[in-house]
């Protein structure tokens, strides 16, 4: 008597390597695309920070200090410890906009390195509850969220 024989099916070495091959290339295309994803969200968030702070520091203060108008407004939004910055200015052909940085974002552990560096403190004022800039105000705000 013959014994029947039975083939089990399995995948070869040949087609498990292919498989492993195929994976790869795709990791290697999204995983580039996933880490640009999270940068732009932080700064996605940091500009939608900075709207809102300038909304909310225009509508309490008119940005009306010492009766006179301020003519720029410089604002830092900390976000997954980088410094963005935002500027707005009342004149020139850029009047109205809040604009931001070329470098953005900053690399700083200490807001005032960062001021020092790029010579904001030579011109400008920084805020204080009391008031007293005309030339630009530093406005930083809280991160949102957990980022």
């Amino acid at each position: 008597m013959m014994k029947k024989h039975t083939y089990k099916k399995a995948f070869t070495i040949v087609e498990l390597i292919i498989v492993i091959a195929v994976i790869g290339v795709l990791a290697a295309i999204l995983i580039p695309a996933f880490t640009n994803m999270i940068a732009k969200a932080n700064a996605k968030a940091a500009l939608s920070d900075a709207r809102s702070t300038l909304t909310s520091y225009l509508a309490e203060n008119m940005s009306v200090v010492d009766g006179q108008i301020a003519s720029s407004i410089v604002i830092f939004i900390n976000k997954a410890k980088m410094y963005y910055v935002f500027g707005y200015s009342n004149t020139g052909e850029d009047m109205g906009k809040l604009m931001q940085s070329a470098g953005n974002p900053f690399k700083y552990d200490d807001l005032a390195q960062l001021i020092e560096d790029y010579n904001c403190g030579n011109e400008a004022y920084v805020l204080l509850p009391e008031g007293a800039a005309t030339k630009a105000f530093f406005l930083r705000t809280t991160p949102s969220g957990n980022v």
